[in-house]
């Protein structure tokens, strides 16, 4: 797909001491939108590409996600959001989307973070169920850090309690087969789940680097976190859906401060 990017520059803006940036990039077959978050006037010593959750909670995280990110551009990071393929401003279908087509998506974002700033060291986050993409994405390259905020790191469980809570609601608000709160259940990764379960605990315990969880007490951390993961916990209890989590994206902000190396002068 060929896009008109001509209008490109209108989609930056600096100021106090912040880069911004919406723009849109190339990921397989489609144009996904990014928007980048980055300390202006120098290198940012780091960068996140944050992975979102899917569907309706994907759009209830927004907050925690732009929180986040502008929490780390302003600590010195720098941080990328994107949409998947058929969700927010990224064209494609998101009811044919697999669990590769995502992965690729998080890789491209990646590789178009470190495209757009030269020297700056990149690696995945994820939220809730985009922590299992950022998973997999982890091991398709060669980050050395991985943040996971509030995992879902069994994508099979993840959409049978969305599949059951929309049905739940459906009782009150009729629903199209398929739906769940207006997004379609993905087809291609409800089919592959049990095999996508397996691969996202492999590339947990294959990852060699410095990880961390960032998550509230309830539910509990997941067996299938390594021990060496650093585990900040926030008391309370994480409700599906929730919409505004501050004091989570706080939490991810400071160990990312906390887990970089020296800044990049």
């Amino acid at each position: 797909m060929q896009m008109d990017d001509r209008w490109g520059d209108t989609g930056t803006w600096v100021g106090e001491e912040l880069r911004r940036e919406a723009f849109f990039f190339t990921s397989g077959d489609e144009r996904l939108y990014g928007s980048l978050y980055a300390a202006a006037g120098r290198t940012p010593r780091d960068g996140v590409a944050i992975c979102n959750s899917w569907g309706f909670e994907g759009n209830q995280s927004d907050r925690t996600m732009h929180r986040l990110a502008l929490a780390h551009a302003r600590a010195g990071g720098a941080a990328l959001l994107f949409h998947y393929p058929g969700f927010g401003d990224s064209p494609g279908n998101l009811a044919e989307a697999s669990m590769e087509t995502l992965v690729e998506a998080a890789v491209d974002a990646t590789a178009e973070g470190s495209r757009r700033l030269p020297g700056t060291s990149w690696a995945p986050a994820g939220l809730m169920f985009g922590a299992s993409i950022a998973a997999l994405a982890a091991r398709r390259g060669t980050a050395d850090r991985l943040l996971l905020v509030q995992p879902a790191l069994r994508p099979s469980h993840y959409f049978a309690r969305l599949e059951r809570s929309a049905r739940r609601v459906a009782v009150r608000i009729p629903a199209r087969t398929g739906n769940a709160y207006g997004y379609p259940l993905p087809r291609r990764i409800l089919t592959a789940a049990p095999a996508i379960d397996v691969a996202v605990a492999e590339a947990l315990a294959r990852f060699g680097g410095k990880g961390a969880v960032v998550r509230y007490a309830e539910p509990a951390r997941s067996e299938l976190i390594p021990e060496r993961f650093e585990d900040v916990v926030l008391s309370g209890r994480w409700r599906f859906g929730a919409h505004q989590s501050p004091e989570l994206a706080e939490a991810a902000a400071s160990w990312l401060r906390e887990s970089t190396a020296e800044p990049v002068e």
